[in-house]
């Protein structure tokens, strides 16, 4: 399943959405859906929905314009590893090994890596039983 991450200056993800068929709503103000802190973006930015097999970026009109890898577009299919920037923000669409990742920590309730070093903590306790 696709995802659009949004990410701080330092690259780390502050939110996620994951995107279906639905259209999402990209903006700072009450009427979108993915809500952003960001006074340079519009009150409605950009939309993410569904196209033919793949999600489109449709800038909505915004005054400083939507850019998908540092091209100014009005609509554009998006591509694993593509990033947008609107106002101030940067997101990245993410749809692949990443994304079923993601899904995969959504479930276990952490990072997959914290759950492993402590089953495998527990591996090593069931030795010192014996």
């Amino acid at each position: 399943m696709p995802y659009l991450k949004q990410k701080n200056k330092a690259g780390t993800i502050v939110k996620s959405w994951q995107l279906g068929r639905q259209p999402i709503l990209f903006g700072r103000g009450d009427d979108a859906e993915a809500q952003i802190d960001d006074t340079q973006m519009s009150r409605i930015h950009f939309s993410i929905q569904h196209g033919d097999e793949a999600h489109v970026v449709h800038d909505k009109g915004s005054s400083n314009g939507t850019f998908v890898n540092g091209k100014r577009i009005q609509e554009q299919k998006l591509d694993e590893g593509d990033v947008i920037t609107a106002g101030g923000t940067t997101f990245t669409y993410d749809y692949g090994m990443s994304t079923m990742l993601n899904a995969a920590e959504d479930q276990v309730g952490g990072s997959i890596q914290d759950k492993l070093s402590d089953m495998y903590k527990n591996l090593g306790n069931l030795d010192d039983e014996d």
